[in-house]
């Protein structure tokens, strides 16, 4: 894994959401991809993919799955392969931070694809979830999810749950609220599937000390079968 050089030193950053048909990455596929690759800072936008997957077992959408993403036969016509769109993804990534809300969510679709395509991942290996970033967003915020952080600050979420549109309300995100130095908020992404970021209480967050705890390796809920 080779890191893009840059005046800083310091790695671009992949903001990454995925559309799935369901919640378990060992059942469901990846519906739709958004990935927006950005300068370390995440001021300038390097690249991106939107891209609609096709599924190969469309019967096993869930309802609220469908629901919430809008599956349909005829919206998703012009739908490409998966393993094409793992391709652009792996060549936009390489030497990358993976980052996304609770995007260890998406990382376990994605690292399941790429075992079944027989690929491997061409970030940094690192990644940083905005969840993390709820203790600075201020006082009154009644949740972690994507869309309550984005309407606290303000953040437009026309749109949202279409994979492009999230991930750049992921990145709007992380530009207003990012600390100084968030490589400290940065871990190593597991190499089995899980379900959720975890992530400390706000109210102990708020103490330095378990900002730091923010970082610990994920616990996995699920195990990444071959």
């Amino acid at each position: 894994m080779h890191t893009r050089p840059n005046r800083t030193g310091r790695p671009p950053l992949l903001f990454l959401d995925l559309e799935t048909g369901g919640l378990d990455a060992l059942q469901h596929e990846i519906l739709e991809l958004g990935a927006v690759l950005t300068s370390p800072d995440g001021s300038a936008e390097l690249g991106r993919i939107d891209a609609r997957v096709r599924p190969l077992r469309p019967e096993l959408i869930s309802p609220f799955a469908q629901e919430i993403n809008g599956y349909s036969a005829a919206g998703w016509r012009d739908a490409r392969p998966l393993a094409e769109v793992l391709a652009d993804l792996v060549g936009l990534a390489r030497g990358a931070t993976l980052v996304g809300h609770n995007i260890c969510f998406d990382w376990g679709f994605i690292l399941r694809a790429l075992h079944a395509h027989d690929l491997d991942w061409s970030g940094n290996g690192r990644y940083l979830d905005t969840m993390a970033l709820a203790p600075w967003a201020g006082a009154g915020l009644a949740d972690r999810r994507l869309l309550t952080m984005a309407e606290h600050l303000g953040i437009p979420t026309d749109g949202a749950h279409r994979a492009l549109v999230d991930a750049r309300m992921c990145r709007s995100v992380f530009l207003r609220l990012a600390p100084r130095r968030p490589g400290r908020l940065e871990s190593p992404l597991p190499d089995m599937v899980v379900r959720r970021t975890p992530m400390p209480a706000m109210s102990r967050l708020r103490h330095p000390w378990w900002r730091r705890r923010a970082r610990l390796a994920v616990t996995a809920l699920l195990r990444w079968g071959g």
